[in-house]
């Protein structure tokens, strides 16, 4: 019998097995094969990964399974752009991330054997990946070994690409395999000694009771301070402000192509000369197929309250259905530019048959429509008193004031804000109570009843319906002509004209009194921009210019046309000082006072806490519960140098000169809560590293990619 590492040796690399569609897209061993991954130069490469250039072809290969996988669980024929660029960006992250892997498996000496690979097929625990293909499953859709050593025995006698797709999933399982085992041995080498674990649990556990004299730096007027451009500069490099990718911005113009006046009298001539057929064809639903350009209804008897669900109809026609005769055509309504034909097609009494119980029944139920008032009691025992303030509210409305007033002011349940309407339903639908009390109502009729809710004022607003009606509908949407977007189109082409400079950009928005879009820190992935949901095209065009102050074409998106003038150009790595000056002069002018705070607290120091803040003008202040584990310190905010020097402190132990985030400090402790010393700190041990250990698993990633270069150059294609 051929072992799985030799089968794999007699087959290629493609796609999957024996057509069963296995969901699984982690990146080959392919992604180590220069032919596959890093062959073809700049205009073939989507970008580069330690040097290495990622063939655009192969990459698409792969963004297209995940964008299909996508699709398939968001159960949608096609995505938004913001979830094309998620994916594509899962497709760049899965690629990076498998290379750096293999780069390691293979500088570790990393293999998986034969034996290991038998284990993973017929062992105690087999690999997920083959347990999931229901060609390896028995009639109880549970995993069989026997189904898979039927296969390998077979494997001559299977299809080519079947064998292919073998070699692949075999693939998989390896790549799987070495990242499991590298993530282990990450983990493994977390540890802990019992000196850290005790520190640890005390840190985390004890609490000091502190006195501190401050000097704030916000006494101190921030404009006594000046900021040079030398010094912004060089804080900018000191604290590593740089650009972590390269960014755009740019400003633009867009001429919406929507449609004119004439577009609308054009539509509305059409829908009105459709109404005139409408009203004479005898196949309503066949008629309104061929001519909706929207919602078409379902060829079925509608209750009202089916229709009401449906929100097939505007509201200002929903009871007029019930009310017109079959086969009346009502005037087209026009909504969010679209206009709506509605015919009335015929219409269901309510009958009564026979059940299959023997029992009559009606063909269907009753529709019913009222508001209410619903007074819920306070206790256990006020249901009494809950309908008394109904049948007060009764004799108020019989008095002549407005249901729908007093339901606002006396309603406890979300009906109350529409006037207690309760809408159309189905009998049943309500509490048996609550029914019971409106099936012997009429139209305007007032009642109390009491359910388990509370106690409910109810008006009948409407006769019960107890008939069922079909109907048809047409909608046609209003689109721009070909001539409106000729016109807008020339619009555009004469600002085109106009603005093919920075100068004359600006000019000519002034001059045809535009509106200006402003696009900002625009990242070469981004999906999309102000006042587009799909801006693309615009972000690729502003990552292909080399300079500011470029001109685009005119761009087609979201049906407009637009051109862009791109203003600044921000390179990774560069120091991000355009756009923070505000935040980095505030900064360095805070380090400035710290300065000059420190140099004044250092000049009074003395031992005594209370001779200090004398010499300084302060009072001194005092904290309880001050922990290790919690940076914040009450009445004093995020000062984790001054927490510090507190756990450091011996008891009654003043410290020297602190500077902290928002002024300088001196504390003196003055006890503190005292730590419970557990038997053993190896339940706590064992804690603590596997909790490192699971937040390991997501740092590799970043720390692999701080040790290469790369370079993503994925908007020349997506």
């Amino acid at each position: 019998m051929a072992t799985i590492g030799k089968l794999r040796e007699r087959s290629g690399a493609v796609i999957f097995i024996i057509g069963a569609a296995m969901v699984l897209f982690i990146v080959s061993d392919s992604l180590n094969s220069n032919q596959a991954l890093f062959n073809g130069g700049p205009e073939t490469s989507v970008g580069e990964i330690d040097g290495k250039e990622v063939d655009a072809k192969y990459f698409d290969a792969i963004n297209e399974r995940f964008l299909n996988n996508a699709k398939q669980q968001r159960n949608t024929a096609e995505l938004s752009a913001v979830e094309r660029i998620q994916v594509n960006n899962q497709t760049w992250e899965t690629i990076v991330e498998s290379q750096l892997l293999e780069a390691e498996f293979e500088h570790l000496g990393m293999r998986i054997s034969e034996d290991e690979m038998n284990d993973m097929a017929y062992g105690p625990e087999p690999h997920s990946y083959l347990t999931q293909i229901p060609a390896f499953m028995d009639d109880n859709q549970k995993y069989d070994p026997n189904k898979l050593r039927e296969f390998i025995n077979n494997f001559d006698n299977v299809p080519a690409e079947s064998q292919t797709n073998w070699a692949d999933l075999i693939d998989e399982v390896k790549s799987d395999r070495l990242r499991n085992k590298y993530f282990a041995m990450i983990s493994k080498g977390i540890y802990m000694t019992d000196l850290e674990a005790q520190d640890d649990y005390i840190g985390n556990n004890k609490q000091y009771n502190i006195k501190y004299a401050r000097l704030k730096s916000a006494d101190l007027p921030d404009e006594n301070y000046e900021v040079s451009e030398a010094e912004m500069q060089a804080y900018a490099k000191e604290n590593d402000l740089r650009y972590k990718e390269d960014e755009r911005g740019f400003q633009y113009v867009s001429f919406a192509v929507e449609p004119s006046a004439a577009d609308t009298a054009n539509t509305r001539n059409q829908i009105a000369d459709l109404a005139a057929e409408f009203a004479t064809t005898t196949n309503e639903a066949a008629f309104a197929r061929l001519h909706s350009d929207g919602a078409l209804a379902e060829d079925k008897f509608y209750s009202i309250a089916d229709l009401s669900e449906a929100n097939l109809l505007d509201a200002a026609l929903m009871d007029q259905v019930f009310e017109v005769p079959v086969g009346h055509v009502f005037e087209p309504t026009f909504e969010l530019g679209t206009f709506r034909l509605v015919k009335i097609v015929a219409e269901e009494p309510q009958t009564t048959v026979e059940g299959e119980d023997g029992k009559s029944a009606e063909n269907f139920k009753t529709c019913f429509r009222a508001s209410h008032i619903l007074i819920k009691p306070e206790g256990d025992n006020d249901t009494a008193k809950a309908m008394e303030e109904a049948k007060k509210l009764m004799d108020r409305v019989k008095k002549g004031e407005k249901f729908a007033e007093l339901a606002l002011e006396f309603g406890t349940d979300g009906t109350k804000d529409k006037g207690g309407d309760l809408g159309w339903w189905e009998d049943g639908k309500m509490v048996k109570a609550f029914q019971n009390g409106v099936n012997t109502m009429k139209n305007g009729e007032l009642k109390v009843v009491k359910s388990r809710f509370g106690a409910h004022l109810i008006q009948l607003t409407a006769e019960p319906l107890r008939v069922r009606r079909k109907i048809a509908i047409i909608e046609k949407t209003v689109t721009p002509s070909e001539q409106t977007e000729s016109d807008v189109y020339a619009k555009a082409a004469e600002f085109f004209d106009r603005a093919r400079t920075a100068q004359a950009f600006v000019d000519a928005t002034l001059e045809m009194d535009l509106n200006v879009g402003l696009a900002e820190n625009v990242k070469a992935m981004d999906a999309t921009i102000t006042g587009f949901t799909d801006g693309r095209e615009l972000v690729k065009w502003a990552f292909r210019q080399e300079e500011v102050d470029m001109v685009s074409d005119i761009i087609n998106i979201d049906n407009s046309y637009v051109i862009a003038m791109l203003t600044e150009i921000k390179v990774k790595d560069d120091l991000e000082i355009l756009g923070k000056e505000t935040e980095i002069k505030t900064a360095i002018v805070k380090e400035k006072k710290l300065d000059e705070l420190e140099a004044k607290m250092k000049a009074s120091y003395t031992n005594d806490i209370n001779a200090l803040a004398e010499a300084l003008q302060v009072e001194v202040e005092s904290a309880t519960a001050v922990n290790f584990a919690t940076p914040v310190i009450a009445n004093l905010g995020n000062e984790p140098a001054v927490i510090g020097a507190v756990a450091a402190l011996g008891d009654g132990i003043l410290s020297q000169v602190i500077r902290g985030n928002e002024g300088v400090y001196v504390v003196l402790v003055e006890g503190g809560s005292e730590v419970t010393m557990p038997p053993s700190f190896a339940d706590y041990k064992v804690k603590q590293i596997k909790s490192k250990a699971t937040g390991a698993r997501f740092e590799i990633s970043p720390a692999l990619k701080k040790t290469v270069t790369l370079i993503d150059t994925r908007y020349n294609f997506y």
